[in-house]
């Protein structure tokens, strides 16, 4: 039996499955534990949400919505950029400290019973269906891990299931295919027999894909052209939160339920989404944190900087992965658009697997090659920020990945 009292102790006794399961992008482990749980997951009704990127703020934008339509909500997302409880939110609040650590040793203790070895991921999604029915929530929002198809989320077998697609790009290409066709089948993947669907027009490749994944499984698809909802919001967050609006209104349009009120949508638009563009200040500079780690997604946030702080100086701290050497130079050389100076760091931070960050020597020779000329590593992520602020630039970016990001937003909380 486990013994849980703070969250420093449920990250250690977490860190025990990282890399204690085997290596399986399959179903197989998480549907004979949800099985063995009682299939917590189809106790309530749920939004999944799947696709490249803008998964997690239009997870947090559909939560936002339900809730200020009267409904109790769970969500589930991940990485956790603070702390492990927030991969369990009711009404976008984490589970608080004591409530989770007594809720996770039970579920921990449940599991060890069942004999089945999870891996991080699957544990805490598990653990996030197990509470959501044990607090009984109206709906879940539940963000997709990897892909779709056989992500540890996609065992929801209720037919009334709403399924969210954000767009679609190259990413993971290691595990889900190197191309646009090949990568949409695995998004797809999270649509079930007569589900309903929701996603922003995209390409054709993209939209003939999920509409004939759709006509297979008698699924209805909406697909959202985008307006402007006149939202203080970056043109990306804009279109996120267009198409989590689109969902929430078909709803409650189902349920009979009136839709907010203007300002009831303007303040679901204001939740934090930490690392997604949020933004500090620190000794009069500002400091911008986004875990963005593909080209698809540094080139919206390049666009918003662009947009909303033109003619400003920026500077920036980056960590990739080692997964990403395919796309790191083409992720630089966009960041390259907005700044010629940038520190190169590690990051070192593990869950859901062991994450490796790329070695930043090597990272610095790409970085020239993409185009910077003022380059400089600091193998220490605290001693990259503590120089990142030493320069003169009034905007400092910290970017490409999230884990990067879960290592120095203490440090930027702390200071602010």
């Amino acid at each position: 039996m486990v013994s849980i009292k703070n969250l420093q102790q449920a990250n250690e006794v977490l860190g025990t499955f990282i890399g204690s399961a085997e290596k399986r992008y399959t179903l197989n482990r998480m549907t004979r534990l949800m099985k063995y749980l009682g299939n917590p997951q189809n106790s309530f009704k749920s939004v999944h949400v799947a696709g490249t990127s803008g998964k997690t703020s239009t997870s947090y934008y559909v939560a936002s919505l339900l809730q200020a339509a009267g409904y109790k909500v769970g969500l589930t997302v991940s990485p956790h950029i603070t702390g492990p409880n927030e991969r369990v939110q009711i009404n976008l609040v984490p589970l608080e400290e004591s409530q989770f650590c007594v809720l996770l040793t039970e579920f921990i203790d449940t599991v060890d019973e069942s004999g089945i070895k999870p891996s991080y991921f699957e544990l805490l999604i598990a653990f996030a269906f197990w509470s959501f029915r044990k607090l009984d929530v109206d709906y879940a929002v539940i963000e997709v891990g990897l892909g779709g198809l056989l992500d540890s989320t996609n065992v929801i077998e209720r037919e009334d299931k709403i399924c969210v697609i954000t767009d679609i790009g190259l990413d993971h290409t290691d595990i889900l295919g190197k191309t646009i066709e090949e990568i949409t089948p695995q998004k797809a993947g999270i649509i079930h027999q007569h589900n309903t669907v929701f996603m922003n027009r995209q390409s054709d490749i993209v939209d003939n894909i999920v509409k004939e994944k759709c006509r297979e499984v008698n699924a209805k698809l909406n697909i959202i052209e985008e307006t402007d909802l006149g939202l203080p919001l970056p043109s990306f967050q804009n279109r996120n939160f267009g198409l989590a609006k689109a969902t929430v209104d078909s709803i409650l349009d189902s349920n009979k339920r009136p839709l907010p009120s203007s300002d009831q949508v303007t303040l679901a638009s204001q939740v934090l989404i930490p690392a997604r563009m949020e933004i500090f200040n620190i000794d009069g500079k500002k400091v911008i944190v986004d875990g963005s780690h593909n080209p698809q997604k540094i080139g919206s946030l390049v666009e918003a900087i662009r947009r909303e702080f033109s003619g400003t100086n920026v500077s920036i701290m980056a960590s990739f992965g080692k997964n990403k050497l395919p796309s790191v130079q083409d992720s630089l050389k966009i960041l390259n658009e907005i700044s010629d100076d940038i520190i190169l760091t590690k990051f070192n931070y593990e869950q859901d697997d062991i994450r490796v960050a790329m070695v930043d020597n090597d990272l610095a020779a790409i970085a020239r090659k993409a185009g910077f000329s003022k380059v400089t590593v600091n193998h220490d992520a605290e001693m990259a920020f503590n120089n990142l602020l030493k320069k003169p630039s009034e905007l400092c970016l910290i970017v490409g990945s999230f884990y990067l990001a879960s290592q120095v937003r203490p440090l930027i909380l702390a200071r602010s």
